[in-house]
């Protein structure tokens, strides 16, 4: 029996399931493009941008580490959150097929952004490496089916 403060409630109390973003049946036979054409190429920009901060406006270095930390933090949430079962989908609404490639998403994160915060003009080359290694998986995963 749960304990609801003052009231003892005999049942467990049920979670919500998780709701895709997307509805999945609108977008499946479009996720190979969202990937292609949407995730891999933000992904660039946002390295290209910290790289691009490093070489010409280094003051702002702090505050791209900290913009990274907190990507990085939100990357390891869902990480905990997949762990635990909660979290199935992806941001586009499909099935999430690249769950142990985000370990490496996250070190990579963290590890530019630890760099960025000691004012390191080279940490955005770090940050490129991760569109690179999602494409791979990419790859992987759309030429094999392999979940990775």
């Amino acid at each position: 029996m749960r304990s609801l403060g003052y009231i003892t409630h005999p049942l467990p109390v049920p979670r919500a399931k998780e709701v895709p973003v997307i509805p999945v049946h609108r977008t499946s036979r479009f996720l190979p493009y969202l990937f292609w054409f949407v995730c891999i190429p933000i992904r660039f920009a946002v390295s290209t941008s910290i790289i691009l901060i490093g070489q010409y406006a280094d003051r702002w270095l702090y505050v791209a580490g900290i913009y990274m930390s907190i990507t990085g933090v939100g990357f390891l949430y869902n990480i905990i959150q997949t762990c635990r079962g909660k979290k199935e989908y992806g941001g586009f609404g499909g099935k999430v097929w690249w769950v142990r490639m985000r370990y490496v998403h996250v070190l990579l994160w963290f590890t530019s952004a630890i760099f960025a915060l000691l004012q390191k003009p080279w940490a955005g080359y770090i940050l490129v490496v991760d569109p690179i290694v999602g494409a791979i998986a990419g790859l992987i995963h759309y030429s094999m089916g392999n979940q990775l």
